[in-house]
């Protein structure tokens, strides 16, 4: 019977080799192929980088944009504290409007300044009397590095003598219109020499194009706080248009 051993002829016959089934090797071509598929191509991998740098721009755009927020937030609140020391100080000296230069300095205790100030003032060291924004443009070297300035016309006095300017409100009880009038704001500073801001404005600063123009810090706006107490952010547009003139009561107590 085929498949048994017949003892006289020994081992039974092989079958032919084309009933054996043959084993196919796999082929290593698809492998080789997967393997090509999962790289990146130079122009594949040009584009990730692509796209990589596109989305750190944009993030640092928004970070930037965030810490300008903060700043300008800061200097809102850094306004309405010298609002209020001025109204303190104001209150001691009986009713009378602070001096168009030496402010800062007369404040100092009311806002809890060292008292005399040091000198220089240490950059890192934080004040009241400086908005961040400004200072990163253009440090100041006056005393607690102050960039603000006074409404001239919102000063008694000038360096200890009298404001001779027209329509100064030389009391505050005389302000009829506290809320229009402004107090403080963003200072202003010469284009080309010093680094001293000035301690008192008027509206020829306001012009980005003046010899010494208020710093527009805050994406081309200033910071304004009025006589009393609100501040406002006010565009380098608005304030060209609408308060270049000292006729209104953005500047004098008496229109």
């Amino acid at each position: 019977a085929p498949g048994t051993i017949d003892p006289a002829r020994g081992l039974p016959p092989l079958p032919a080799m084309s009933s054996v089934p043959l084993l196919r090797v796999p082929s290593s071509q698809p492998a080789r192929r997967a393997r090509r598929r999962g790289a990146f191509t130079l122009i594949e991998l040009l584009t990730v980088i692509a796209i990589i740098g596109v989305l750190a721009s944009l993030m640092l755009v928004t970070l930037g944009r965030a810490r300008e927020l903060s700043r300008s937030a800061q200097c809102a609140s850094n306004l309405r504290s010298i609002q209020a020391a001025a109204l303190l100080w104001i209150n001691d000296h009986t009713g009378k409007m602070p001096d168009g230069d030496t402010w800062g300095t007369d404040f100092a205790s009311y806002l809890s300044l060292p008292v005399p100030p040091p000198s220089p003032w240490d950059p890192d060291r934080p004040s009241v009397l400086r908005c961040d924004s400004a200072h990163l443009h253009r440090p100041s070297d006056a005393a607690y590095a102050r960039n603000y300035s006074i409404n001239r016309y919102a000063a008694a006095t000038r360096n200890g003598a009298v404001n001779t300017t027209a329509g100064h409100l030389p009391r505050f009880t005389l302000a009829t219109k506290p809320s229009l009038m402004f107090f403080f704001m963003d200072g202003a500073i010469s284009k080309t020499t010093g680094n001293t801001y000035w301690g008192s404005i008027t509206a020829t600063n306001l012009d980005p194009g003046a010899a010494s123009p208020v710093t527009y810090r805050h994406n081309n706006s200033v910071n304004v706080v009025f006589l009393d107490g609100h501040v406002r952010r006010i565009s380098t547009t608005e304030m060209v248009a609408r308060y270049a003139s000292h006729a209104t009561a953005f500047w004098r107590y008496d229109q």
